[in-house]
């Protein structure tokens, strides 16, 4: 393997600069690709929603107010605040330029990933290898589509995966590496985890060396200084502190999911199925996880790492472990998504490299092949993207439907996923218009997202057989309109109100989506109870 030092010798310094330049501007051009990525699979028409509605929703409250909400607050508002700041720089009255902004940071902050990636890389592979190492994070196709939503993983991974980075190479650096542990478990909170193996290794290194202990002691406050103020703010408006509650509700949660089954099935152990799902569903995931890119090289360099354990690489496995203990809690359940093995990415990154390296050792032009796995890999990724990405054109026609639905309040059916979108079309497109609503939820003490939500109602349209049960069920609830599409996934009786319309007058159609030549056909219709009532 090749080494720093052993190539500095051998060169000039002038050789040597030039060398280093060159590799910047390598990792200069892996962030233009990995930017390029993520843009080509991003479309600005599609706006924000679920959880990356309300940290919008949040950032702008705290842009508008000039300080953070004091009415209400959300669980991991390190994201907001971050983005408040660049929406206070935007001259911008339309809204959804804010939001615009939110995925375009999203996505910058996903690429500039690759610059700690390379140095995570570095401290075990030569330049090239880390380069490859770095590359292969730009490209990760789930990593792009996480990218552009607008969520918390990007901030939360460069945060997390610097820290790492800091700790390992830099002795002076611990005080910002453990800052950044701080700021990062603001943004989620399991990053405050990466303590364990920082502390614990920490001190197998520095175990002898009383002088370590201050330096160590003083890392901790600066954890606690900087989660004081964020922590008390929680509290006061949500009566916890958003940090320890989130790890005592995880463990409260798993106890009551073996509580439930130990209920269902009592010849069971009260732990045995939480922890048989978290097993399984944790081994899925990770498999999954691992298609199309880490899949080829994870498994190998996972045996090949512990061939050259040093106090590097054992921290950098100890901290794999630790973090994959969140994942583990969130699929014995089970939450299935897999977000929750993202930060572990990187990691995987560094692990593929034993298994790259020791393919590449028995050949001379090493560069060449790495350029030629990197160009089957961009290839896999590429059709990974292709099969797996969402239809562009349906989603920005779902939500020009849901615009159309809510342009005055309604109680409808349910017709998920496309109904996501209904949060974003009543939210109003002029910031001044918004302000206002700003300004009364504080009076009232709600959040922008419940004052803005509440247009349209929705009624879920499980354990119906007919449409006459559901409007009769229903009508108590305030149903005024009924939305049928073409969706396989509809229950039976919206799809016969969709395809026979005229069998049904007591149902209005007040609106047709073929009319604006869209390929999402949609129907909307008006109860007319009156009718409706002498049918019965």
């Amino acid at each position: 393997m090749n080494f720093e030092g052993k190539e500095k010798k051998s060169m000039s310094k002038k050789q040597f600069m030039d060398s280093m330049n060159k590799y910047y501007i390598h990792i200069g051009l892996i962030f233009i690709v990995a930017f390029v990525f993520r843009i080509i699979f991003y479309e600005s028409k599609i706006p924000l929603t679920f959880d990356s509605l309300g940290y919008f929703f949040y950032a702008l409250d705290t842009s508008v107010l000039g300080h953070l909400p004091s009415n209400y607050t959300i669980a991991n508002n390190g994201w907001p605040i971050f983005l408040s700041v660049f929406f206070s720089l935007l001259p911008s009255n339309d809204v959804f330029s804010y939001m615009e902004i939110q995925k375009l940071i999203s996505i910058t902050l996903s690429s500039l990933t690759i610059i700690p990636i390379y140095f995570l890389c570095r401290t075990f592979f030569n330049r090239s290898l880390s380069i490859f190492g770095a590359a292969l994070f730009a490209i990760e196709p789930r990593i792009i589509q996480n990218s552009i939503l607008g969520m918390t993983e990007p901030l939360y991974i460069l945060l997390g995966i610097t820290s790492l980075v800091l700790f390992l190479n830099n002795k002076k650096m611990i005080y910002i590496s453990f800052a950044l542990v701080a700021i990062a478990s603001i943004v989620r909170a399991e990053a405050l985890l990466l303590l364990l193996p920082y502390s614990i290794m920490y001190f197998i290194k520095n175990g002898k060396n009383i002088r370590g202990i201050p330096k160590y002691i003083v890392a901790i406050m600066i954890v606690v200084l900087i989660l004081i103020p964020i922590t008390t703010y929680t509290t006061e408006i949500l009566g916890h502190d958003g940090l320890t509650s989130r790890f005592i509700g995880g463990v409260s949660d798993f106890s009551k999911t073996s509580q439930h089954y130990e209920s269902e099935n009592s010849s069971q152990g009260n732990l045995l199925i939480p922890i048989s799902n978290g097993v399984e569903n944790f081994s899925k995931f990770l498999v999954w996880d691992l298609i199309p890119i880490f899949i080829f090289f994870v498994p190998i360099g996972s045996i090949l790492i512990f061939k050259n354990l040093n106090y590097k690489t054992i921290t950098i496995i100890f901290t794999c472990f630790t973090m994959a203990i969140p994942a583990f809690f969130a699929y014995s359940y089970p939450h299935l998504d897999t977000r929750y093995l993202y930060f572990l990415y990187p990691i995987f990154c560094f692990v593929s490299l034993f298994t790259i390296n020791k393919l590449i050792s028995k050949f001379k032009l090493q560069n060449i092949l790495l350029i030629i796995i990197l160009v089957i890999m961009i290839l896999l990724s590429s059709i990974f993207l292709t099969y797996k990405n969402i239809d562009k054109e349906h989603e920005v026609e779902a939500y020009l439907i849901a615009e159309k639905i809510s342009e005055y309040p309604k109680v409808i059916n349910e017709f998920y996923p496309e109904d996501h979108y209904l949060e974003s079309a009543e939210t109003p497109k002029d910031l001044e218009d918004l302000k206002l609503i700003i300004l009364d939820t504080r009076e009232k003490g709600i959040s922008i997202r419940m004052k803005v939500s509440n247009q349209i109602e929705r009624i879920s349209t499980d354990n119906f057989n007919s449409i006459k049960e559901f409007i009769i069920e229903s009508e108590k609830k305030g149903l005024t309109h009924i939305i049928a599409d073409d969706q396989e996934n509809r229950p039976e009786f919206l799809t016969e109100v969709f395809s026979n319309e005229e069998d049904f007058p007591y149902l209005i159609k007040e609106y047709d989506s073929s009319t604006d030549n869209f390929s999402y056909h949609v129907k909307i219709f008006k109860i007319d109870y009156t009718k409706f009532n002498l049918s019965q």
